[in-house]
């Protein structure tokens, strides 16, 4: 069956509902894996982009070197 997941907005307490199937849960469970093992690792290569304008970390990313 699949699983019913809700999120919440923190801003608003705002809840969004969707369905994933266990595919779907156990390939996130990797993509996070995997994600934990390169934050570990210290891995944290830049990959600018639209969000880069609401990122706290410009200030110091070294892909925004040039704009500093």
């Amino acid at each position: 069956d699949p699983a019913r997941l809700t999120f919440y907005n923190l801003t608003d307490n705002e809840a969004v509902s969707t369905v994933r199937t266990d595919k779907d849960l156990r390939d996130a469970l990797e993509e996070v894996r995997d994600v934990a093992g390169k934050i570990r690792s210290g891995c944290f290569d830049a990959t600018p982009g639209f969000v880069c304008k609401r990122c706290d970390f410009v200030p110091i990313c070294p892909a925004h070197e040039d704009a500093l």
